[in-house]
């Protein structure tokens, strides 16, 4: 049971056999930088990017995901967090286990579909779900 999940659930960020994943972590791990400006800190743009640019998948930290996830790419949540900001080595924390990633990205994912759905019924119909 757990291979077939984890194959169909892999399927999910491929496309012909090859992935390519946006992972939008960099500026908590290693910013503030000069590489960030105005639009690439808003996790909407980030998330337009992933979708326009056909990435087979997003990288998210658990709160980003909660806050600003769309449910238009698939998405993994990343387990563990570190910042750069103070000196010396970089303090990496897990932030989140295996079975709460699963958890969270299948709610999230559903929420965002009921949404959608909502949504949808209510403009094509006039009728709220």
């Amino acid at each position: 049971m757990t291979m077939i999940m984890t194959k169909a659930t892999m399927d999910n960020f491929l496309k012909n056999g090859k992935g390519l994943l946006l992972a939008y972590d960099q500026g908590f791990e290693h910013g503030p930088s000069t590489d960030f400006n105005e639009k690439n800190i808003d996790p909407n743009y980030v998330l337009d990017i992933a979708v326009k640019g056909q990435f087979t998948g997003v990288v998210l930290h658990k709160g980003i995901a909660e806050k600003y996830y769309n449910s238009k790419i698939p998405l993994i949540i990343k387990l563990n967090g570190k910042t750069s900001l103070p000196k010396g080595e970089p303090i990496s924390s897990q932030v989140c286990s295996v079975e709460e990633a699963r958890s969270r990205v299948y709610h999230l994912f559903r929420k965002r579909q009921r949404e959608y759905h909502a949504t949808r019924i209510w403009r094509d119909t006039g009728r709220r779900a």
